[in-house]
């Protein structure tokens, strides 16, 4: 609760920063909040460095205010005396600009009646009554000193400040038979040099089962060339001046762009995305991501691998029930009803309820397995949900030191193998959390069948008793289900106890001239006889006879 109550404001004003550097996103979200206020017959403002036409469309029936016609910002004290000139002694200020800290905030609650911040990175001082962050409330404990005592917290994805039409969302989007429909977007800023090779790349997709649908923001630069290959290229569209990309989200089929707002967007609307980050308010950890249905995001630097963002496109169409599936698999749904709660909050109203979340078991499409080994311990077959994990764990150095690829996997490399595998893979886990993750695939060569595999750890506290266990279980699992494959393996010589735990199991050396070398040579190509054992265990029907 708010340390007392306080009289609707004669006013709102938003003090924020916006332009091509910046984006739109600072904006656009307070242009939501706006209107939630406006529905309560609160008059509201906007105060801004320089007023542009492009602001305009989002600004509806707002007064603005240009604080720097004719110069630029110099300094926080500056700024708010210019913003003071403006505001009365009984409007409310929210500060929406990463430029303005405790400083601005001190000097504007001298005149204002009420300061509320608006902040998601959590690097600044605030001196503030109310401050709304709606990324993951779990990071609750990172504003605990940097904030005065009496300031109520407003954080968590249900105060995400969306506009109406994100209320109720409905799937326009056309068979996956018909066109697979791309939607490509920088949010409301960005330079789109950034983007000239991955549009041209995905041009050479097949006009007739692809279209690519480029959404220019209002203050996107360098989309002249966008104009000339509309006019070479009938499956590329160019989309400009849209004040709302909500009716594009519910037509398209996959999505590729930058992060901040759009992940928010996307939940709402379900559509599967393949996001990256261009500046530091869009760096989200993958666990915040994960929960809002956003399994597919890469680092800055691998927007260099074109050839990998086409062959993944490609693999969305292939593969695209299981896309659907993994963006629905969420521990937040957006409900498009934040920016409600937030002016019911401010205005010391009741809060709108949440729409239940859905739960990740909802939404699984892969073959379902899961095994009680021992109190505590289970093995499970991975689900898509797993892919970023099983990738972090297989890049520890400590697995890589002893594979036959060492070097580091890249995420696009990484989810183009995920969905066109046919690896078997399982992961155990102890008390809930996963130790190791545990693989197979069945080859047949010269018609005999084989079984190659293994397993790396996923957790420092993976200890050798966990290992022996899954490799133990692996075994009569496998021989469960195909009694008459010969079991191939490869192990670095340098890792004994791993070398130790298969004999003990009934690995034995192959010799070079035998089948079993020859299979070996063609499974693992990249594994020489002089960094690791080549082995073989008989199947179970020659053992056992």
């Amino acid at each position: 609760m708010l340390v007392k109550h306080m009289a609707n404001p004669k006013r709102v004003w938003f003090r924020i920063s916006a332009g091509s550097q910046l984006g739109m996103g600072h904006l656009v979200r307070c242009s939501h909040m706006a209107q939630a206020l406006n529905e309560h017959d609160i008059e509201t403002a906007f105060l801004i460095d320089q007023c542009l036409p492009q602001y305009q469309a989002w600004l509806g029936n707002s007064h603005v205010q240009s604080l720097y016609p004719e110069d630029n910002y110099q300094s926080q004290r500056i700024d708010a005396e210019h913003c003071c000139k403006y505001i009365g002694r009984h409007d409310w200020v929210i500060v929406d600009d990463y430029r303005l800290d405790v400083e601005w905030e001190t000097s504007v609650a001298k005149t204002a009646q009420r300061v509320i911040a608006i902040d998601d990175l959590a690097n600044r001082i605030h001196y503030c009554d109310v401050l709304l962050d709606y990324r993951n409330s779990k990071m609750l404990d990172r504003y605990e000193a940097i904030l005065p005592k009496h300031c109520r917290k407003l954080l968590g994805p249900q105060f995400c400040l969306l506009g109406a039409e994100y209320r109720n969302t409905i799937n326009r989007r056309p068979s996956t038979h018909d066109r697979f429909v791309i939607m490509v977007s920088l949010g409301g800023g960005g330079d789109f040099t950034l983007l000239h090779p991955i549009i041209t790349k995905l041009l050479e997709l097949p006009p007739q089962d692809f279209e690519i649908r480029v959404i220019a923001g209002a203050m996107s630069v360098n989309t002249q060339y966008l104009d000339a290959l509309q006019l070479q290229h009938d499956h590329l569209s160019v989309i400009r001046n849209s004040n709302s990309l909500c009716n594009h989200y519910q037509c398209a089929h996959l999505f590729i762009g930058a992060a901040g707002t759009a992940l928010y967007e996307l939940n709402a609307c379900e559509l599967p995305a393949l996001t990256f980050a261009i500046s530091n308010n869009q760096n989200t950890v993958t666990i915040e991501l994960e929960e809002l249905g956003h399994y597919l995001h890469i680092p800055f630097h691998e927007l260099q691998n074109i050839d990998g963002i086409k062959q993944l496109v490609k693999t969305a169409k292939s593969h695209y029930k299981r896309f659907i599936a993994l963006c629905k698999t969420t521990t937040i749904k957006i409900d498009g009803l934040g920016a409600k709660r937030v002016a019911s909050a401010l205005l010391e109203q009741p809060l709108l309820n949440k729409k239940k979340s859905h739960h990740k078991s909802t939404c699984l499409v892969r073959e379902y397995f899961f095994e009680t080994l021992q109190p505590g311990i289970t093995v499970a077959k991975v689900q898509d949900t797993d892919i970023n994990h099983y990738l972090d764990a297989r890049n520890l150095p400590e697995n890589r030191d002893r594979m036959t690829v060492r070097q580091h996997i890249s995420r696009i490399e990484h989810y183009n193998w995920w969905f066109n595998n046919d690896r078997h893979c399982y992961v155990l886990r102890k008390n809930g959390a996963a130790m190791l993750y545990i693989w197979h695939q069945l080859k047949i060569e010269k018609g005999q069948q084989y079984l190659i595999g293994g397993w790396f750890i996923a957790n420092n506290d993976c200890g050798l008793e966990l290992s022996a266990l899954a490799l133990e279980w692996q075994l009569q699992h496998c021989r469960k289900h195909h009694p008459d494959a010969i079991w191939l393996a490869i192990i670095n010589k340098e890792n004994k106890y791993v070398n130790l735990l298969n004999s003990m199991h009934g690995f034995t050396m192959v010799s070079q001239n035998s089948l079993e070398h020859e299979a070996i040579e063609k499974f693992f190509p990249m594994a020489s006889s002089e960094r690791f054992n080549y082995l073989a265990c008989a199947p179970l029907r020659s053992t056992a006879g």
